[in-house]
């Protein structure tokens, strides 16, 4: 990479508005439990992403929400405003303005993915340094959590059956097809129900320091409401109470 440049890490992101935030989290939650839960994983993965390695930014989708997300928002880590389009447009343009700004490489990561770590990030600009011409995170809901390119890889963002189980593998085919190279990395999952919650909140063996907002919220959720997870999370999860 060029001297003096850093790579930018851009987190798609929405301000935690009840009703409009992790709306997939509600039911079993409450709207404004939903969204305190969005701002407590959007302030876990700005603080791990905050790295002398990276440019930090946080991307939303509408222009009244820059206020809200900047009170939120590290130091150093500039918002911007998406442009309008599916989700692949938007993600397009995010990487391809991030490359025009003078970055040697965009990394696009959501505001749900709070055991995120620096390192993960970086191993995917490694990936890009060895030749990929893209790099990505598999979630386990057959998504991904992250994508990382130093290009234009426009054939990844096309035709893509966004929020569907089938995310990853049309997007590795579209790029194959395509001639492009794509690094699939270490799985990184987000938190979209109830049971990745649970899962953050409650296993030592997966939650990374870096979540340790979103367990706090977890942990005053589920004492105020016992009932939000199943008795399995229940049974496993002994932390939560």
């Amino acid at each position: 990479m060029t001297a003096g440049q850093r790579p930018a890490v851009v987190v798609f992101c929405r301000a935690p508005v009840p009703g409009r935030t992790k709306t997939r989290l509600s039911p079993p939650f409450a709207p404004d439990a939903a969204a305190a839960l969005g701002a407590a994983m959007f302030l876990d993965v700005t603080a791990a992403l905050s790295d002398d390695r990276f440019d930090l930014f946080a991307s939303v989708a509408r222009p009244e929400d820059v206020g809200p997300v900047r009170a939120l928002t590290p130091d150093g880590c500039a918002v911007t405003v998406q442009i309008d389009g599916d989700l692949g447009r938007r993600m397009h343009h995010a990487i391809q303005n991030g490359l025009a700004q003078g970055h040697p490489a965009v990394a696009l990561v959501g505001s749900d993915c709070p055991e995120i770590t620096a390192d993960m990030v970086a191993a995917a600009f490694d990936a890009l340094e060895r030749d990929a011409d893209a790099a990505i995170c598999p979630s386990g809901d057959g998504g991904y959590s992250l994508i990382a390119a130093s290009s234009d890889v426009a054939p990844a963002f096309a035709d893509i059956a966004w929020s569907t189980q089938n995310v990853v593998e049309m997007t590795m085919s579209a790029a194959d097809a395509a001639g492009l190279e794509v690094a699939r990395l270490m799985p990184l999952d987000d938190v979209d129900r109830a049971e990745d919650v649970a899962r953050v909140a409650g296993d030592p063996m997966r939650a990374h320091p870096t979540a340790s907002r979103t367990r706090a919220v977890a942990t005053t959720l589920a004492a105020r409401d016992r009932g939000w997870h199943s008795p399995l999370e229940s049974a496993n999860s002994p932390s939560l109470y």
